[in-house]
C-alpha cells in the first residue's frame, strides 16, 4: 500500500510559497496553555544559570573505543534542550534577558562539526563509521540521522519563534541558522538517498517517518525557494509511502509500542505539516490506514504508564497525550482519543514531577501548546479483546475499564524491526502491576545493533516466557515464525504453532501454544510432539522471588499463583542483568526466572495463572 501514489496525491503545484505558509491551519483558535507557559519560563531560568556543556573530540570517539554512549549523548542533548528553553523564555518575555545566553548556545551547536551521533555515523553519505566526522570539504554532504534531524527542527523552531529577537543582536545569527540547517537537511536530502528512506528496500522503520517530518518542518519554515520546497515534499511523500508499504497491512508497529510515537506518530506529524504546506490541499489524515496505525497503541496499553512491551521497548512509556488526542480526532480513531483523555485525567503522561515537552519534534511541541485534552473519563472503555492481524498479537483484558488482568501473547517472526527472539511469548499484569513480564530492552550499547545482538540476555527467547527444547532456544530470522494462528474473540482464546520458531536442530515436530482468559484466570496450554524424548524447560520471568507453595504451585506477584504439572522439577534463579535497570523498569531490585523441567516426547502441559 502507498497512500500517496495509490490515491493520486502529488506535490506538484500544491506547495505554497514560503511567504504564504501558515502553520496549524486546522486550528481556528490558538491559546497558549498557561501552565505550560509557566513551566517553560521556569525551565528558561534554570537554563540561564547553567553552563553550556562542553563537547570534546574524546567524548565523540568514546563510542568507537568503548561502545558506550554515556560520555557524549547527554551533554549533546542538554545543549539542545537548553537552546529551546532559552528561546521559549525570550519568546514569552520579549525581555532580552535570555538573548546573550541563547546566542551563545546557538553558536555552540552551529559550530559542531556534525550533528550526527557517534553511534549513527553510518548514515553519513561519504564517510561512514569514522571516529571523527569528515565534514571539512566544501562538497561534503552532511549525514542525516535521528538526532541531526531533531537538531535541525529545533533550530528551525527557534528561528520561527525568535528571529526578530535574534536580529536585535545581529542578523547574521538568524542567517547562519538558516544556512547551516538547510545545508545539513535539505541539501543532503535532495542530493542523496539515505538507507532509512526505503529507497533501497530492506527494513524501513521509525527512522524514515521521524527524519522526514523533521526535514519537512525545516523546509516549511526556512526554505524560501518554492521549487525546492516542492522537491522536498515530493521526495518526502515517496519516502512516507516506502514506510507505509513496509508496515503491516492491517496496521500496528512491529517495533513495539515504545517506538510507535517515532513511527506512526511521526507519520501523522508529517501529514499535518504537508497539510499546512499545501494550504490543506494535501490531506490524507483520514485515510483508513492512518487510522489502523493509530488503533494499535490503545490495544497495547495496560494501565498507568505500562504497555505490552514487545520488541525494543521498556515497560514504561510516557506518551504525548496531546498528539494522541489530535491524532484520534483528526484521523477518526476514537480509542486513541480516549487513551489520551485517560492518561491526561490520571496524569499518566510523564513521571511525577516532570513535564512532557518533546522539543525534538518541534512542530508537535509548538502545536501542543495550543492543544487541550478533555479530562472526563466517565465513558472511557478499553477493548476487552483485540487481535493485531499481521503482527499476530492477541490482547485480553478482564475488564473494560482496564482494571483486573491484562494478558498479551505474540506470534509473528523473529526478523521484526528491533526484534527480540520472542515468538509465542506472553506477559501478564494485574491492576497495571507486573506478574509475568517481558524485560524489554536495556541500555543501548554498540553491541545492541551488531551481529552480537542475540547474545544479549534479554534479546534471547531463553529470557522470555518460552521453553528451551532439547537445550535449544529460538533463532533470529524471518523463517523462524509462528503459523496456523487462530483467534477466537468471543471465546477469548488464541492458539498458534511455534515449532518453526525453533532451529531445525531442536528435536521438535510440533509445539502448539493455546492461551485463554476466563474471568480472573489465564490458562496457557502447550502441546508438544518431539522427535525423541528430550528435556523441555519452561521459563517464566517475574519481578518478585517466587515461593513454592506445594508441588505444582508457585507464588507470583500481586497475590497470584502459577499452577503446573507437579512432575516438572522447579528451579528458581536470579537473573544476572547487565546494562539493565530492573528498578527503573519494574521497581524491582532484581528479576527472577521460574524454570520447570521435564523429559517429554508427546505431552500436554497446562499452566494456570490466577
Amino acid at each position: 500500500m502507498r497512500i500517496f501514489k495509490d490515491n493520486g496525491v502529488f506535490a506538484a503545484g500544491k506547495i505554497l510559497p514560503h511567504t504564504e505558509l501558515r502553520l496549524f491551519l486546522d486550528m481556528k483558535e490558538k491559546k497558549i496553555d498557561p501552565i505550560a507557559k509557566a513551566r517553560l519560563l521556569e525551565k528558561a531560568e534554570i537554563a540561564l544559570s547553567e553552563p553550556i556543556p562542553v563537547l570534546l573530540l574524546s567524548d565523540y570517539r568514546s563510542y568507537f573505543l568503548t561502545g558506550s554512549r554515556a560520555p557524549f549523548d547527554p551533554r549533546y542533548q542538554r545543549r539542545r534542550t537548553m537552546m529551546v528553553e532559552l528561546a521559549m523564555g525570550e519568546y514569552f518575555s520579549q525581555s532580552g534577558r535570555y538573548l546573550e545566553k541563547l546566542c551563545d548556545v546557538i553558536f555552540a551547536i552551529l559550530e559542531e562539526s556534525s550533528w550526527v551521533l557517534p553511534a549513527h555515523t553510518g548514515h553519513s553519505p561519504e564517510c561512514p563509521k569514522t571516529e571523527i566526522p569528515e565534514v571539512y570539504r566544501p562538497d561534503q554532504l552532511h549525514g542525516i540521522d535521528l538526532r541531526s534531524a531533531a537538531t535541525a527542527t529545533m533550530l528551525a523552531g527557534v528561528y520561527y519563534l525568535v528571529k526578530d529577537r535574534l536580529d536585535t543582536v545581529s542578523p547574521i545569527i538568524a542567517k547562519r541558522i538558516r544556512w547551516e540547517t538547510l545545508d545539513r537537511t535539505v541539501r543532503p536530502y535532495l542530493q542523496h538517498e539515505f538507507s532509512w528512506s526505503g529507497a533501497f528496500g530492506g527494513l524501513v522503520n521509525n527512522w524514515c517517518t521521524y527524519c522526514v517530518q523533521a526535514i519537512l518542518f525545516c523546509t516549511a519554515v526556512l526554505e524560501e525557494d518554492t521549487e525546492r520546497r516542492e522537491a522536498v515534499a515530493t521526495r518526502a511523500m515517496r519516502h512516507l509511502d516506502n514506510y507505509i508499504a513496509a508496515c503491516p497491512p492491517a496496521g500496528g508497529c512491529d517495533e513495539g509500542p515504545g517506538y510507535w510515537e517515532g513511527a506512526a506518530g511521526a507519520l501523522f506529524t508529517a501529514l499535518e505539516i504537508l497539510y499546512d504546506m499545501s494550504g490543506g490541499t494535501i490531506d490524507l489524515l483520514l485515510h483508513p490506514f492512518v487510522a489502523a496505525l493509530g488503533a494499535y497503541e490503545p490495544n497495547m496499553y495496560i494501565w498507568s504508564s505500562r504497555f505490552a512491551n514487545f520488541a525494543d521497548c521498556g515497560p514504561n512509556i510516557f506518551l504525548n497525550a496531546k498528539r494522541l488526542y489530535r491524532y484520534g480526532r483528526r484521523s477518526g480513531v476514537p480509542s486513541l482519543s480516549e487513551l489520551a483523555r485517560l492518561i491526561t485525567a490520571e496524569k499518566l503522561t510523564v513521571p511525577q514531577g516532570r513535564d512532557f515537552f518533546d522539543y525534538a519534534v518541534f512542530y508537535t511541541f509548538l502545536k501542543d501548546l495550543y492543544e487541550e485534552v478533555p479530562t472526563d473519563t466517565a465513558e472511557i472503555r478499553l477493548p476487552r479483546s483485540a487481535w493485531q492481524e499481521d503482527l499476530r498479537i492477541a490482547v485480553f483484558r478482564e475488564r473494560e475499564d482496564g482494571k483486573g488482568l491484562y494478558f498479551a501473547v505474540k506470534g509473528g517472526h523473529n526478523n521484526e524491526s528491533h526484534n527480540h527472539n520472542d515468538v509465542g511469548s506472553f506477559l501478564l499484569y494485574k491492576d497495571g502491576h507486573p506478574v509475568l513480564i517481558d524485560a524489554g530492552s536495556g541500555s543501548y550499547t554498540k553491541k545492541t545493533f551488531s551481529p552480537e545482538r542475540y547474545s544479549i540476555w534479554n534479546m534471547s527467547s531463553a529470557y522470555h516466557n518460552l521453553p528451551m527444547i532439547g537445550g535449544y532456544a529460538q533463532k533470529n530470522g524471518a523463517q523462524y515464525k509462528s503459523s496456523e494462528e487462530q483467534f477466537d474473540e468471543e471465546g477469548r482464546r488464541v492458539s498458534m504453532e511455534l515449532a518453526t520458531a525453533y532451529p531445525k536442530e531442536a528435536p521438535l515436530r510440533s509445539f502448539v501454544r493455546a492461551c485463554s482468559m476466563q474471568g480472573a484466570r489465564v490458562t496457557v496450554a502447550d502441546t508438544l510432539f518431539l522427535s525423541e524424548p528430550s528435556e523441555v524447560q519452561f521459563r517464566f520471568l517475574t519481578t518478585e522471588r517466587p515461593i513454592e507453595l506445594r508441588p505444582g504451585s508457585v507464588s507470583l506477584p500481586e497475590g497470584m499463583t502459577l499452577s503446573f504439572d507437579p512432575s516438572l522439577s522447579l528451579e528458581i534463579t536470579e537473573v544476572q542483568t547487565k546494562d539493565y535497570d530492573p528498578k527503573g523498569a519494574f521497581g524491582a531490585d532484581t528479576l527472577w526466572q521460574i524454570r520447570l523441567s521435564g523429559i517429554a516426547d508427546e505431552k500436554n502441559y497446562t499452566f494456570i495463572m490466577e
